[in-house]
């Protein structure tokens, strides 16, 4: 489901020329349909469009919660490095990936929204 194929599409999407000289948000909620579904939005999956990209939050006020956590911390580089390697050893005890696990950063809002249809059932079908 959160496969980094389907995620890496869903960006590629909503950087496309196209996408982004869509004149408005009902323009490219019809716009990924289209391309993703081969079909138009109906009203009501376009008002569903509509309210969750209106929902999602704005990336500047998360950009400026970001960087007033930053100027509270107190730890060292070093400090983080440290924290870091012993979280690293801890996910390979355990089984996981380790020191190459990486992790993404959140999905903006119409990647999000992208990224959700494509991962609907009607997407998974060809004609």
């Amino acid at each position: 489901m959160n496969s980094p194929l389907v995620v890496e599409q869903a960006k590629k999407l909503v950087t496309l020329t196209e996408f982004n000289s869509c004149q408005d948000d009902e323009e490219r909620i019809q716009f990924l349909y289209e391309r993703i579904y081969q079909r138009p939005p109906r009203p009501e999956e376009t008002q569903l469009g509509l309210e969750f990209i209106a929902q999602s939050p704005q990336p500047e006020k998360v950009a400026s919660a970001d960087a007033a956590v930053q100027q509270v911390s107190n730890d060292s580089d070093e400090r983080k490095k440290f924290r870091a390697q012993q979280a690293a050893k801890q996910q390979y005890r355990k089984g996981g990936r380790g020191a190459n696990f990486q992790k993404r950063p959140p999905l903006k809002a119409w990647e999000e929204y992208t990224h959700a249809l494509l991962q609907a059932n009607e997407a998974s079908f060809v004609n």
